[in-house]
């Protein structure tokens, strides 16, 4: 099945051979299609990415779905358009509904992250955090499970919201772009993640001790909906842990260097006196993390390979 990735970035490159900005907007409860100012003379176009991904899906010539936007003639965007409306007032309703069923227990924080869709964060004396792909929201099966999700504290089985999960996991893969993997050196069948992550240490962070290194719990050999690369925890010692699909003979070394040089930018970032004023991944983290020198290159063979590390484990 073609990327959506590679329709919408041919889409905005039609679009700009006619004279528009065209930004695909992928926010949640997103405006399916706004008009913005002229700048510089192109006129600014947003289109929620669920229409885009409408009209790709069915079919229409890219060239015709850029003409069609310059011109202002409706087809073939109103009805992607006018169900996309339909759409994101329902999911409100939705929301609401959700957030005063869980009042008390937890607050709603909704993401649009393609890695890991429900996150939930419990606090000592205050509310847990919930954070819940919006897109979630058009499951009520995935609806039904969350108040025992919350109550277990995420433990248990949730059949409902696994399925939403996975369909929405398989759906949104479709909106990477086809990836370039770069050829970068694998860690073989002998590595050694405590003498690697001493080396990064060294190499990045030599003024502060060494952090215990390990691998996580083993998921087993079945395939995964999403996956947390690495874990910083500051109580009740700093430690990093490392998931074990990155075990792989294929693995490239790079990323794992990459995965223990971000655990550890937590790690300054915890040790500094604004700690808890600062955003996880803010300006000062990012900051730190560019760096690492191949960070592009992690990241890229990242998305090239994220599909493979997902998958049931084949023994390699």
């Amino acid at each position: 099945m073609a990327s959506r990735g590679d329709g919408a970035a041919d889409l905005v490159q039609a679009a700009a051979t006619q004279g528009l900005d065209l930004r695909i907007d992928d926010r949640p409860f997103a405006e399916p299609l706004v008009i913005g100012r002229r700048r510089s003379g192109r006129q600014r176009i947003s289109v929620a990415a669920e229409v885009v991904a409408k009209v790709l899906d069915d079919g229409h010539p890219i060239p015709l779905l850029a003409a069609s936007l310059a011109t202002g003639r409706g087809a073939p965007w109103s009805e992607a358009v006018e169900r996309h409306r339909d759409v994101v007032s329902r999911r409100r309703c939705e929301a609401g509904t959700l957030a005063t069923t869980l009042s008390g227990r937890v607050v709603l924080a909704w993401n649009r992250n393609r890695r890991s869709l429900v996150g939930l964060r419990l606090r000592w004396l205050k509310p847990g955090i919930l954070s819940l792909h919006w897109r979630l929201l058009d499951d009520p099966a995935a609806l039904a499970d969350l108040p025992a999700l919350v109550q277990n504290k995420a433990k248990g089985r949730f059949p409902g919201l696994h399925a939403a999960m996975k369909t929405l996991f398989d759906d949104l893969r479709r909106w990477q772009p086809s990836p370039e993997c770069p050829d970068l050196p694998t860690i073989g069948p002998a590595f050694d993640l405590v003498v690697c992550a001493e080396s990064v240490r060294q190499a990045h962070f030599p003024q502060i001790p060494a952090l215990p290194v390990a691998w996580s719990r083993d998921p087993g050999r079945r395939a995964l909906h999403a996956i947390r690369f690495g874990a910083y925890r500051r109580k009740p010692i700093p430690a990093i842990t490392i998931h074990p699909r990155l075990r792989r003979a294929w693995v490239a070394r790079l990323f794992i260097e990459h995965v223990i040089h971000h655990e550890y930018c937590h790690h300054v970032q915890a040790l500094g006196s604004r700690s808890r004023r600062e955003a996880m991944h803010g300006a000062g983290f990012r900051s730190l993390e560019a760096g690492f020198p191949g960070l592009a290159q992690a990241l890229a063979w990242e998305r090239a390979n994220l599909t493979r590390l997902l998958a049931a484990e084949d023994g390699g």
